[in-house]
């Protein structure tokens, strides 16, 4: 397990981007441990499941420090299970290339459903973010946005 520095910046889609999507596929997360230092995730993605570890670099939610192991897929399910089922973020990721970055499209269902997000990783945190006509609000330091605070508190309760 290698640590890596994950640089995010985030916004609300505000505009049709359907048209440009590459490829879709649904992810289900749950979260075993939260709180404003360190959040620990179990992740399914497909045929692929994974632990997933993050912690703020700073006190910053753009900049975090990553680490992340792949795991069983059924061990995955189980540890799944042991997350408050509410707590649960489920939600089609689709991905978008413009110019040379992928862009992340998050289209949550059950209690996040009617919120979709998009996010970019950048190398630098101050690197330019390109003009997209669909990107909304910059949400990247709101704490609201963050999937693990999703998981505690559903957007559809907002």
């Amino acid at each position: 397990m290698a640590k890596t520095i994950e640089i995010e910046r985030k916004f609300i889609v505000d505009g049709d981007y359907k048209d440009k999507v590459d490829s879709s596929y649904d992810m289900i997360q749950g979260y075993l441990f939260n709180n404003s230092e360190v959040s620990i995730r179990i992740r399914i993605c497909g045929d692929e499941a994974n632990i997933n570890i993050k912690k703020p670099i700073n006190g910053s939610l753009i900049e975090r420090e990553e680490w992340e192991i792949n795991i069983d897929i059924d061990d995955a399910k189980s540890l799944l299970s042991a997350c408050n089922k509410n707590e649960l973020v489920e939600k089609t990721r689709h991905t978008v290339k413009i110019q040379d970055l992928i862009v992340e499209v998050d289209e949550f269902k059950g209690l996040n459903k009617g919120l979709v997000l998009a996010e970019i990783e950048l190398s630098d945190k101050d690197a330019p973010i390109p003009d997209i006509s669909w990107f909304g609000r910059e949400v990247s330091e709101d704490i609201r946005y963050t999937n693990a605070y999703l998981s505690e508190h559903p957007f559809s309760t907002w």
